[in-house]
């Protein structure tokens, strides 16, 4: 019996189940955003102080990383369904990997440098 190592049993239900957790997440934080953006004053100063907010950091933190997981399992999905080349459905993964990465990297950078500046 010699599978392949990445199928996984349960993996497919783990994707789905992982979509539709972070795409909840996500939704509830549009929310929270929505209701501050229609209930603060549209400041620098109270924007600032708002994202300047440590557990928003975390929260924005999550957030980003919510939205990089689900954008991997779409990307992935659709590189495995539509790229049938073997070595550039590869390549394709391996560019979604790094732009990812880059945007966690560059997320993380804007949402820790505001709380590291401080508070106005």
């Amino acid at each position: 019996m010699g599978g392949n190592f990445l199928s996984v049993p349960g993996k497919g239900l783990r994707e789905w189940l992982i979509q539709r957790v972070t795409a909840v997440y996500l939704g509830v934080y549009t929310f929270f955003i929505m209701v501050c953006v229609f209930a603060l004053p549209a400041t620098y100063s109270v924007w600032h102080n708002l994202f300047a907010n440590f557990w928003l950091v975390i929260i924005n933190t999550f957030m980003l990383v919510c939205v990089l997981w689900h954008a991997w399992i779409g990307g992935w999905t659709i590189i495995t369904d539509y790229v049938s080349v073997p070595y550039l459905r590869d390549l394709c993964k391996l560019l979604l990997i790094v732009f990812l990465l880059a945007l966690f990297l560059w997320g993380l950078q804007i949402f820790w440098h505001i709380h590291a500046v401080g508070r106005i």
